[in-house]
C-alpha cells in the first residue's frame, strides 16, 4: 500500500511540474504567436485586395449573428476587413474564418470584390495532413476560385487526389465568405 501511495505521490508531482512548465512556455509565447497571426494576416490582405486601404469591420458587421444562423456548419468568421480604392469606395471585402477540416481547424482568408467575384484565397493555419490535405494551401490549388462566385458546388471544384474531405472543406468556408459578403454588399448598398 506504502508503494501505491508512494508511487502515485511521485506520478502527481511528475504532473504537476509538467503542467507548470506547458503553462509557463504558453505564457512566455503568446503574446508572440498573437502577433506572428497579425502579421499573417495583414500579408494576406496585401495579396487578396492590393493597393487598397483596409478597415477592420468586425465590430460593426454583425459576424455573431452569421456564426450563429447554422448555414456553414462548423465555419466562424473572426475578422471582416473592407477595403476601399484610392477614392474612398469600397472594393470588396476580406472574410477572415475558421472551417473545421479533417484534422483541426483551417484558417482562412478569402477576398470578394464588390460584384461578388472571388478575388483570391489564402490559407492561414492548416493542420491538414502533408502530403496530402496539407495541399490545400498550394497556391495553383486556390487559383481555381479566383474570379469564381459562389455557390462553389463539389463538382465545380477540383479535389485534390486522397483529400476529398480537406477540398470540401476549403470549399464551404469559401461560400460561407461570399455569402456574409454578399449580406454585407445588401446592408451597405
Amino acid at each position: 500500500m506504502k508503494k501505491i501511495i508512494k508511487i502515485s505521490l511521485s506520478l502527481f508531482f511528475v504532473c504537476f511540474i509538467a503542467v507548470g512548465a506547458l503553462a509557463a512556455v504558453e505564457s512566455l509565447t503568446r503574446d508572440q504567436i498573437r502577433q506572428n497571426g497579425e502579421q499573417e494576416i495583414q500579408r494576406a490582405l496585401g495579396i487578396l485586395i492590393p493597393d487598397a486601404q483596409y478597415a477592420d469591420i468586425t465590430e460593426q458587421s454583425g459576424t455573431d449573428a452569421f456564426n450563429s444562423e447554422g448555414e456553414f456548419e462548423n465555419t466562424v468568421i473572426t475578422q471582416v476587413f473592407r477595403a476601399d480604392g484610392a477614392d474612398g469606395a469600397a472594393v470588396g471585402y476580406i472574410v477572415v474564418l475558421n472551417t473545421q477540416g479533417y484534422m483541426g481547424e483551417i484558417g482562412l482568408r478569402v477576398g470578394i470584390l464588390r460584384d461578388g467575384t472571388v478575388s483570391g484565397v489564402v490559407v492561414g493555419e492548416n493542420p491538414e495532413t502533408p502530403g496530402l490535405g496539407a495541399n490545400i494551401a498550394k497556391q495553383e490549388w486556390l487559383d481555381q476560385f479566383r474570379g469564381g462566385s459562389a455557390p462553389f458546388d463539389f463538382d465545380s471544384v477540383d479535389k485534390i487526389t486522397s483529400a476529398t474531405y480537406s477540398s470540401k472543406y476549403v470549399m464551404r468556408g469559401v461560400n460561407a465568405a461570399c455569402a456574409f459578403a454578399e449580406r454585407l454588399r445588401g446592408e451597405q448598398g
